[in-house]
């Protein structure tokens, strides 16, 4: 059976986002996969994601099964004509008047969509009732050719349990039902040994254990090759998730959780590239004698200073597109693509009021008694032939700018 491999983050993941939830997926996959499947059955979780991938395949699969069975079923009639003609009209109400219109029935339900368990149950008993057909006229007929009609069970049986390849459980149900009927009314002719009876019940079990065996093997080994490539994927879809953590981690300031000195270089690297914004802004920002507060206060807080500036930064620089990072020591960075300088400097200005409320100590600081930030501030359209990069030198001249006029201050360029 065609197996439609989606994403595994696709099937599954997209219902067990969490890292969890995949990890507890993939133990309950590799749980079923020891057990060997020697019932067939998968954890309710694992049979969803099981029809999901494969349900509407074969519920192609059954319907084409089906039509063509039909066709072959009713192409019999030549026979019945010859071997039981003394009931080919009740043969001929059977095939054409009973079961086409009821395949033709199904066939229409499946086109307008059923559950999987109605699915399987329609086709054994359809099966049920083919084989059933042959039984009742072989049964009702008095021809001595009857005997011949013996055949057709084995050729419903085969069809049923290896081409239309019907689960397991309800192939055994069908077959073991159509043989016990087989057995019951039997047609036995006055005329033939006790032996060919016999040999004829025989025949038909050997046919129903044969089949029933192989279609257990095919369905097993079907089902098992699942499993594994549900595990493979869940496998896949675990190392892609750890590779982009791990990628977004290599673009992370450890401390800050802001973008890094790569990532900046990177972002940067990409306005070269279409597409890129008309306009950008560029807000750079240092932190007022940052090396006095760690002499004063210790490392420890001067990383607690950063990772609170940074919050601040966060909490206002929020635009879909931003891009804020951490540059060096006590340098911040805000990207705002299609902002203008006015826009800029208000954010500017926002983050300065912030950092100032933050009303974090600062004893050594001769501009203020507590921690404050400096921030130079520059914008300008990018064109084909325009360095993006000249953008942050302006930035770092008005920043220059702002702690040569007294720090605590926005400057531009």
């Amino acid at each position: 059976m065609e197996i439609k491999k989606t994403s595994l983050p696709d099937a599954v993941t997209a219902s067990r986002s969490s890292g969890g939830q995949s990890a507890a997926l993939f133990m309950q996959v590799k749980i079923t996969i020891d057990s060997r499947l020697r019932y067939l059955k998968f954890p309710a979780d694992i049979e969803d994601i099981y029809e999901q991938e494969t349900g509407a395949y074969r519920l192609r699969q059954l319907s084409l099964y089906a039509l063509l069975g039909m066709v072959i079923y009713d192409f019999f009639l030549i026979i019945d004509q010859t071997i039981i003609e003394d009931v080919f009209q009740t043969a001929l109400i059977i095939r054409l008047g009973v079961m086409t219109p009821l395949v033709l029935l199904l066939l229409g339900l499946f086109q307008r969509g059923v559950s999987p368990a109605f699915r399987e149950t329609a086709m054994a008993v359809l099966n049920y009732l083919t084989g059933i057909s042959l039984i009742f006229l072989m049964a009702f007929s008095n021809s001595e050719n009857k005997i011949f009609y013996h055949p057709g069970l084995i050729l419903v049986i085969t069809y049923s349990n290896l081409v239309m390849r019907m689960h397991f459980w309800d192939a055994l149900v069908s077959s073991a039902l159509l043989f016990i009927t087989y057995i019951f009314f039997f047609p036995s002719l006055p005329t033939l040994p006790v032996q060919v009876p016999m040999a004829n019940i025989m025949i038909l079990f050997g046919c129903n254990v044969l089949t029933l065996y192989s279609n257990y093997v095919l369905e097993r080994e079907q089902k098992l090759s699942f499993l594994y490539s549900l595990l493979e994927r869940i496998r896949q879809g675990q190392l892609a998730t750890q590779n982009r953590k791990l990628s977004r981690l290599a673009l992370l300031d450890p401390l800050t959780r802001l973008a890094n000195r790569r990532e900046i270089d990177e972002y940067v690297a990409r306005l070269y590239e279409d597409p890129h914004p008309n306009m950008l802004a560029v807000i750079m920002l240092d932190i007022d004698h940052f090396k006095k507060y760690n002499d004063t206060y210790g490392h420890p807080a001067g990383d607690d200073c950063l990772k609170s500036v940074a919050r601040v930064l966060k909490q206002i620089i929020r635009r879909r597109g931003d891009v804020v990072g951490r540059i060096g020591g006590e340098e911040f960075i805000v990207f705002m693509p299609e902002a203008d300088m006015p826009a800029a400097i208000k954010k500017a200005e926002e983050i300065r009021a912030g950092v100032m409320q933050l009303s974090m100590p600062h004893a050594s600081s001769p501009v203020a008694n507590v921690v404050t930030i400096s921030a130079g501030v520059s914008a300008g359209q990018i064109h084909f032939d325009t360095n993006p990069r000249q953008l942050l030198l302006d930035a770092d001249e008005a920043l220059y700018k702002a702690k040569s006029e007294g720090r605590n201050r926005v400057a531009s360029a």
